[in-house]
């Protein structure tokens, strides 16, 4: 798990996720370790939101940085006990999240991640209740393809939103329980400049199919991300060849991000796109100390004036 790959996820980014296999996106949930925190034996984040200072999220890490509890600090009881349990035997971890109320059981959440004997997530089992305490269970499962050098290659999705069995540990979901709902190739381009990871979407209809493309420097780092399709929906807005692009920068231990999209606003059969909008541009900052921890998260406001957004404090092993 500790190998190089490149993936984004722009939330919570962190310096060390532009490194670090499976860090960010959507490998993201397949390796529950954070290797940066630990390394620096992170034990606590809090992050505090500068709207509501007095509502600060707190999340905890074991020694292996995984989480192991998160919530916010208005709420006392929360902090009573680790909600988050792993059991490793051989290739395999499991991970069970209690649920703060019982009266639909004591497990909330079930995940199953199996690994390759390079550390390389291979297999991975999710089930858990309703978000909204309702008694509907969602179940997941997703396999992951490699070719002889071991470069992903594919993965392919299987799903039910209305799974019939109740949530337990060790519990056995079967594909055959389960509905295919995605499937992602993927391809490695190299110039002498840049490397690009193209992630294609490969089910449902054709033209509401992404296709993801990461381009990274020769240090590894994401400087570009880009998705098209050629109908896709920004909020309830339905567009035709949306095409979603992040640019990222670098100045020491400042990283600045840039998010925008441009649609087709009015398109021909015969010649194509007539006219192409560009939305306004969502300005992020992000500012780390020199181990690589996020310390300030800053938006920009339209009118270009800059305001902070959340301030990050860590605490540490012994």
């Amino acid at each position: 798990m500790k190998n190089c790959f490149k993936y984004f996820f722009l939330s919570f980014i962190t310096f060390q996720s532009i490194f670090c296999f499976g860090q960010i996106g959507y490998l993201k949930e397949f390796y529950p370790s954070n290797t940066i925190f630990e390394k620096l034996k992170v034990k606590s984040v809090l992050d505090s939101f500068v709207i509501q200072p007095e509502n600060s999220r707190i999340i905890l890490y074991d020694s292996m940085g995984k989480e192991i509890d998160s919530y916010y600090s208005s709420c006392n009881e929360c902090a009573i006990s680790p909600t988050t349990i792993y059991n490793k035997e051989g290739d395999t971890l499991f991970k069970v999240k209690l649920g703060y109320d019982t009266s639909l059981g004591k497990v909330f959440s079930f995940e199953k991640f199996t690994y390759s004997k390079n550390g390389k997530i291979k297999f991975y089992t999710l089930c858990h209740k309703s978000y909204s305490l309702g008694k509907e269970v969602y179940a997941r499962i997703n396999e992951f393809y490699y070719d002889d050098k071991d470069s992903l290659t594919a993965m392919i999705e299987y799903t039910n939103h209305d799974y019939h069995n109740p949530v337990k540990n060790r519990m056995n979901v079967l594909k055959s329980e389960l509905n295919m709902s995605n499937v992602i190739y993927y391809s490695y381009q190299k110039t002498p400049k840049y490397n690009v990871v193209i992630a294609k979407q490969a089910f449902g209809k054709i033209e509401w199919r992404q296709t993801d493309s990461f381009y990274y420097d020769k240090r590894n780092r994401l400087f570009r991300k880009s998705s098209f399709s050629e109908v896709g929906t920004n909020g309830e807005m339905r567009l035709s060849d949306l095409h979603r692009i992040t640019t990222y920068s670098w100045n020491d231990t400042v990283l600045t991000s840039l998010d925008y999209y441009t649609y087709c606003f009015a398109k021909s059969k015969e010649i194509g796109c007539l006219t192409t909008l560009t939305s306004e541009i969502d300005k992020h900052e992000f500012v780390y100390n020199k181990k690589g921890l996020l310390q300030l998260e800053y938006g920009y406001y339209s009118s270009g004036e800059k305001h902070l957004i959340s301030s990050h404090y860590y605490s540490f092993y012994d």
